[in-house]
């Protein structure tokens, strides 16, 4: 049985919740913000899922993903060649 830590428990998911402002507000700025946006999202991570993802990605008006890699919550820790690889990517398509 696989072990759940804090993080899960701090990720704001209704109103009261440490955070959760902060997040609708960040949520309202991104739907109205028109520049392409690069999501990079790891595949295993236990607090933010792969629909969380697909949400994100519904959020903003010109999405580039969400790319997945092989990673836990640190994703940047995990897999930061793949992560490079998705921004050079996603650099050469937005000049």
């Amino acid at each position: 049985m696989r072990r759940r830590g804090r993080l899960p428990r701090l990720i704001p998911s209704r109103p009261g919740d440490a955070t959760y402002d902060l997040l609708r507000r960040i949520e309202d700025t991104a739907a109205g913000w028109e520049l392409p946006a690069l999501i990079v999202w790891a595949d295993g991570d236990v607090g933010f899922s792969p629909e969380m993802a697909q949400q994100t990605a519904k959020l903003l008006v010109q999405p580039d993903g969400p790319h997945f890699v092989v990673a836990n919550h640190y994703l940047q820790e995990d897999a930061p060649g793949e992560i490079i690889e998705q921004i050079d990517g996603f650099l050469a398509r937005n000049p």
